[in-house]
């Protein structure tokens, strides 16, 4: 692999969870940074770009005298009703304007983190964690918008020979977390969580940093042509993330689950009032906490070896101390 000492590289989204780790590391590797986000940047000796990732004067700006674009920027993680149009602005139409952006400026290699959201909640029917091959099939706003995000970047780089890599991260943990495992931390905190089933179905956990670190390794190696990687992590069951980050926040272990019969019954009652906001959500709460959450990701192994390297129990608890601390 050929690494780059010092490389001039923009990061998108540099103000939220995974594109802030991906500028800490980058920043500590003593590579030249330039951020464009929607909250201030205020690190000493990085240029940083305030607004709009669809802004093509803004993406031009920020990418003068770019080698590489680690485009981190996307709409993800909202508790409440969103409209389907604000998914496809910020993650489709917002990948769309970085790629071309990308090939005026003759920005060397995009990469994309998308998520595995674009495979569904509804794995192989044998049980197979999905490799890169598999059909796309989301079932959520979120997904389909990052499906049709790759799409569009893929278009852009076909058409003008760009470099482009698509990482597709499993779960990503860690403090700052916005999503499903932060949420889990605050119900067992408020003591309001009530489990389901026994617990036993895995999830794919990686730490933010980790998947920065992955990140960078795709930004400094050459590369030609489109890459995809399932970006994989540690997998852990649903009861052992719950027991890790109850001790971690010093309150016991909820005894109260709803039998898996009964959630399969509910969720399946629930199909369809799918299109409306709270009954979708906890249809899709109920699907996401009965069913594996693993993906296959050999690729990215045989190519760069294990992308996690964090023991998942280390980083539940320093997100749930976070937690803790953000409470007070």
């Amino acid at each position: 692999m050929n690494h780059d000492a010092r490389t001039r590289m923009l990061v998108t989204g540099a103000s939220g969870f995974v594109g802030g780790a991906v500028l800490r590391l980058a920043m500590r590797d003593g590579h030249a940074c330039v951020t464009l986000s929607r909250r201030p940047i205020a690190r000493a000796g990085v240029v940083a770009h305030l607004g709009d990732i669809t802004d093509t004067n803004l993406l031009a700006r920020a990418m003068d005298g770019v080698d590489v674009v680690i485009h981190a920027a996307g709409l993800a993680h909202q508790r409440g009703p969103v409209p389907d149009e604000a998914f496809t602005h910020a993650n489709v139409e917002g990948t769309r304007q970085v790629a071309e952006t990308a090939v005026l400026a003759s920005v060397r290699h995009l990469v994309v983190v998308s998520s595995v959201a674009v495979y569904g909640r509804e794995k192989d029917a044998g049980g197979k964690a999905p490799d890169e091959s598999a059909p796309l099939r989301p079932d959520t706003p979120y997904g389909l918008s990052k499906r049709d995000a790759e799409r569009a970047a893929r278009a852009v780089a076909d058409r003008a020979g760009l470099a482009l890599t698509l990482l597709r991260p499993a779960t990503v943990i860690g403090p700052g977390d916005p999503g499903s495992v932060a949420a889990l931390a605050q119900l067992l905190r408020r003591r309001r969580f009530i489990g389901v089933g026994d617990g036993a179905a895995q999830s794919t956990l990686i730490d933010v940093d980790d998947l920065a670190r992955a990140c960078l390794t795709c930004a400094t190696t050459a590369a030609a042509g489109t890459a995809i990687y399932n970006v994989g992590g540690w997998p852990v069951s649903k009861r052992e993330m719950v027991q890790t980050l109850a001790g971690a926040l010093e309150v016991p272990v909820p005894r109260l689950s709803l039998p898996s019969s009964v959630a399969r019954g509910l969720g399946v009652a629930l199909g369809p009032l799918a299109f409306i906001g709270s009954a979708g959500w906890l249809r899709g709460r109920l699907t996401a906490w009965l069913a594996n959450d693993l993906y296959d990701d050999t690729r990215w192994r045989a190519r760069f070896g294990p992308a996690a390297r964090t023991p998942w129990p280390d980083t539940l608890r320093r997100e749930a101390l976070w937690l803790r601390e953000q409470a007070r």
